[in-house]
């Protein structure tokens, strides 16, 4: 998957500022993803689909939530170091890993 920040066509499509993302980048930092319960997928954006069963939709979700309040309590209270957070341990591990 590309992320950019600029698309632009003149003779050609050009697309600037790219870079490649991570399924995992995907689902934790896009939107909100839904469950396809019948085709056993996680649908990001309406579009992008990854096949995987339900528990992965909801664990995402958990992580996601979990992630928001640990954004919210750190814009709260900017001191607060949350670096050592077994949230961020756990989301570094699974985008450097890519889920491995």
């Amino acid at each position: 998957w590309l992320a950019y920040s600029l698309m632009m066509e003149t003779s050609k499509m050009y697309i600037h500022d790219t870079t490649q993302v991570s399924p995992y980048a995907l689902l934790l930092f896009g939107d909100m993803p839904e469950v396809d319960v019948q085709q056993k997928a996680i649908v990001v954006d309406k579009w992008i689909r990854f096949s995987a069963p339900g528990r992965i939709a909801v664990l995402v979700r958990a992580l996601r939530d979990e992630l928001k309040g640990l954004l919210s309590t750190k814009i709260e209270h900017p001191q607060t170091d949350v670096s050592a957070s077994p949230v961020t341990h756990a989301i570094l591990k699974l985008l450097i890993s890519n889920g491995y």
